[in-house]
């Protein structure tokens, strides 16, 4: 049966009669006859068919799948077939109903009967939209097919291109035959065959995009989590999802000497304040160290007045030294009168920086973040208890 023969679809018994009714058919079948009849005769006088030429694209509507290919009726009262080898580009995705280019490879396979291809139609008017996505500076989507030493080979708009090894994102592109590519359109020239595409341009443009909309999205003093990217001597760059935040030295801890290697490693997980968003620049100030409790937030509860400590002397003033106890990071005065249980003029006559001292906590102020501590009580405790050495004894 012929596939776009209207009245066999319909039931038409083949008696082109007007005037009574037709055998075996029931009134209202009668009635469809009639009108489907009447809807060809319309189609006959007003609307005067067009005839194809080999090499013509043309539109056409999918109206059977069988196993020698898809029909296509284009709408001339020419109807044709499209060979599963020339529509390998579809992948199988043509449907029943489907509006689809093709092209007229030949005419003479009966009548009314056409040798179609989806491919070259494809193809043809691939060239023609992947020429306006270059103009336009659009990204086009392209099916990885194959690779070779030089870069993907990649199907678009049912072109076959090729993305260089330079424009592409990733080194194992072997492993990316059958995947989707984002790209933009470097060249194409239809009369030599050739369309070259970039994967990389179009990869930086979006994560700009990317980018700039999580920018507009943080707020300054928001906890956020991220992965560490990049580590430098200056500090580290943190993933804050799409869009790259710098945490300078200084934020990355509480205590001081450490360098951004001794604290975090590449790819870790880390959580971050916002300190700092400018959008214009495109530019993100974060800090590891703000995430976390200072220090001086768990004094009172780790330590107590008159408890002994060790802490290390990091600088010397006229009036006494300043000495870090908690890991490194919390430093008090021992003032110049609690240096020693004699007179001194100078703290250097006792102390030297980067000595590690026993002292004895007199006070701590949270508020403040004051610290007093006493190198002289210390000593004189620790000289004076059961099975002291005496050590500091004319300090």
């Amino acid at each position: 049966m012929n596939p776009f023969d209207l009245s066999t679809t319909l039931g038409y018994n083949g008696d082109k009669s007007r005037g009574g009714l037709i055998p075996g058919l029931d009134t209202g079948q009668q009635a469809l006859t009639a009108d489907a009849e009447s809807f060809a005769q319309m189609e006959a006088q007003f609307i005067t068919p067009k005839p194809v030429r080999r090499g013509e694209v043309v539109k056409g509507v999918v109206v059977a799948l069988d196993k020698d290919g898809a029909w296509v009726s284009i709408g001339s009262k020419s109807e044709g077939i499209i060979p599963p080898a020339e529509m390998k580009s579809a992948d199988g995705a043509v449907n029943i109903g489907e509006e689809v280019p093709v092209l007229v490879v030949a005419t003479g396979r009966g009548e009314g009967s056409l040798l179609l291809s989806y491919d070259r139609a494809r193809s043809l008017v691939g060239w023609e939209e992947l020429a306006e996505y270059q103009e336009a500076d659009e990204t086009v989507t392209a099916e990885v097919i194959g690779f070779n030493r030089g870069g993907l080979v990649v199907r678009c708009r049912g072109v076959e291109g090729f993305v260089p090894l330079s424009e592409s994102v990733g080194r194992r592109i072997e492993e990316r035959v059958g995947q989707e590519l984002q790209a933009k359109v470097l060249e194409v020239n239809r009369r030599g065959h050739r369309l070259i595409l970039s994967e990389r341009i179009a990869f930086v443009e979006t994560r700009e995009e990317r980018k700039a909309q999580v920018i507009s999205q943080l707020e300054e003093g928001t906890t956020i989590e991220g992965r560490v990217t990049g580590i430098q001597d200056y500090g580290v760059f943190i993933d804050v999802g799409g869009a790259d935040g710098l945490c300078p030295l200084a934020e990355m801890c509480w205590e001081r000497g450490k360098t951004p290697r001794d604290l975090v490693q590449k790819g870790q997980e880390v959580k971050a304040v916002v300190v700092k968003v400018e959008p214009e620049a495109r530019r993100v100030l974060l800090s590891l160290k703000k995430a976390t409790p200072h220090p001086w937030e768990t004094m009172v509860d780790k330590y107590q007045i008159g408890q002994r400590v060790s802490g290390t002397v990091t600088r010397l003033l006229a009036f006494g030294a300043l000495a870090r106890i908690e890991d490194g990071v919390v430093e008090g005065l021992v003032h110049i009168s609690e240096l020693s249980d004699r007179r001194v003029s100078h703290p250097t006559e006792v102390v030297k920086e980067g000595q590690v001292l026993p002292l004895k906590i007199l006070s701590i102020d949270p508020q403040r973040r004051h610290l007093r501590l006493s190198l002289r009580q210390a000593l004189e405790e620790e000289y004076c208890s059961p099975g002291g050495s005496g050590y500091g004894q004319g300090i």
